[in-house]
């Protein structure tokens, strides 16, 4: 980071209203560091030195830096009102004609905002995760409703098919077990492997003659 940090203080070193420096906080500007709220090392702070300094949590580098510090305005203070925009000077203007009543009203009014903000921001996360709750609920019976018959599903089809079969095996299982069985009820199974199997001897039989007369064994 110091060859970043030591790069802006060098873009910023003829700059007549901001100031880029480094402090030791552990030799020289130790007192510096511990007034200003340093904690920890690198630390960067920024703002205004009449006021309390904020903290810095952006990239490091030198892009992000630059950056963060070019999109800083001046140091407006009441102090320093001539660092303001006009804008700015003229709503401090006003306000010092104001009495001490009145200003605290204004900050009051400025604080009732903010805090109204935070009440909104901690509603909505509320909200938020009520909606999170319900919608993990509905998940759950979603699911639930069909493990139980995903299960039983899963455990048929083990029982019937517990191998992976072949085409031929699922013809099986599909189409002449189901007239096998049905034949069966009827008492006609017997009979029908009766003529089967006289059908397949005489279709046996028959090859066997052809065979013979053409001198070819079928």
């Amino acid at each position: 980071m110091k060859p970043d940090w030591d790069k802006l203080m060098k873009k910023y070193a003829d700059s007549d209203v901001a100031l880029v420096a480094d402090v030791d906080c552990t030799a020289s500007g130790k007192s510096l560091c511990s007034d200003v709220g340093v904690r920890g090392y690198p630390t960067i702070k920024y703002g205004n030195p009449a006021e309390t300094l904020q903290d810095y949590n952006g990239g490091r580098d030198f892009s992000s830096i630059d950056s963060f510090a070019s999109s800083l305005k001046k140091p407006c203070t009441v102090t320093m009102l001539h660092l303001c925009d006009e804008e700015t000077k003229q709503r401090v203007t006003e306000w010092q004609k104001l009495a001490p009543e009145d200003l605290d009203a204004l900050i009051k009014e400025k604080e009732d905002k903010i805090e109204a903000a935070d009440r909104a921001q901690k509603e909505g996360v509320e909200k938020l995760q009520a909606r999170y709750q319900e919608l993990e609920e509905e998940k759950k019976k979603r699911i639930d409703a069909v493990t139980e018959p995903l299960s039983l599903l899963k455990a048929v089809k083990g029982h019937l098919y517990p191998y992976k079969m072949s085409t031929l095996e699922k013809m099986y299982y599909t189409v002449v077990s189901p007239i096998q069985s049905v034949l069966d009820q009827l008492g006609l199974e017997k009979s029908i492997r009766g003529v089967s199997k006289a059908m397949t001897q005489l279709i046996s039989e028959g090859r066997k003659g052809i065979g013979k007369a053409v001198g070819v064994e079928l």
